[in-house]
């Protein structure tokens, strides 16, 4: 601890894998180490694929995880515990695409169907698939929608989709795009039911939001190194290319371990 070994270099490593690093004093290393295997892998090699409805299509994922019509997702999750989650986002295609479709007309689509294909190798070498298809019930009614929100599946969501863009490099994108997660999520909150689920929706979301203040204000000193960075960079050169975001700086050992973390946020 107190010394950067470039953990931005080493990420695509523990993305693979699956794994994780921890910073740590040396004479803390026992206890470290006896705390990150308190967390069990419980399987290997598991690769997730998320099958969704010909006329949605996946939203701020990777190109290179999607099939050419966007409904199909493959992530590669290495190994797992416990506490391993995952959430994507989706939406309606565009009016020229759902015109396109044949026999397809959207006022008939009442429910949405979704598979999610897990394949993984168990500790003792067998290898397994396994298979889940669920219904979801679909409504024009806002209302309705935002009092039937799960708040918590959402916080995981924005917290991984807003690492995952910093982690890019996409500094500005990523601030807008917390920004405009937590207008939505508090806006839920005030419009639900006073009951016991608004009490808990209170809860996660307060939660939530000293978590994603804390990444925000991370994620807009990283941005202010990175303009400055890029100031100094154009200025000793001539070239006119448009470079992009990411290219003059190299992220810090504490925001690359934020990043890492926040993108397995659960």
């Amino acid at each position: 601890k107190g010394e950067e070994c470039d953990l931005e270099t080493l990420s695509p490593l523990y993305d693979k894998t699956g794994g994780n690093v921890e910073i740590i004093e040396p004479d803390e290393l026992k206890n470290n180490l006896s705390n990150m295997l308190k967390k069990e892998i419980i399987a290997t090699r598991v690769v997730t694929k998320v099958k969704i409805h010909k006329a949605l299509e996946f939203r701020n994922e990777d190109i290179s995880n999607l099939n050419k019509e966007r409904t199909l997702l493959t992530k590669d999750l290495g190994n797992v515990t416990e506490d391993t989650e995952i959430t994507f986002e989706y939406r309606l295609k565009s009016k020229e695409e759902l015109e396109k479709l044949k026999g397809f007309d959207i006022k008939n689509l009442k429910i949405i169907p979704f598979q999610s294909i897990i394949e993984y190798t168990k500790l003792d070498g067998m290898k397994c698939i396994r298979t889940i298809t669920q219904v979801q019930k679909g409504t024009h009614d806002s209302k309705e929608a935002k009092n039937g929100a799960k708040l918590d599946i959402l916080a995981v969501n924005a917290t991984q989709q807003a690492s995952k863009l910093a982690k890019k490099g996409n500094f500005r994108e990523a601030q807008a795009y917390s920004v405009n997660q937590k207008k939505m999520m508090k806006n839920i909150v005030s419009t639900s039911p006073k009951n016991l689920n608004s009490s808990s929706k209170k809860k996660v979301y307060k939660e939530w939001k000293g978590h994603m203040n804390q990444m925000y204000d991370d994620i807009h000193q990283q941005n202010n190194v990175e303009e400055l960075a890029s100031e100094e960079c154009l200025f000793q050169t001539s070239s006119k290319e448009d470079k992009p975001k990411g290219f003059f700086s190299k992220l810090g050992d504490k925001m690359s371990q934020n990043l890492r973390k926040n993108t397995q946020f659960n």
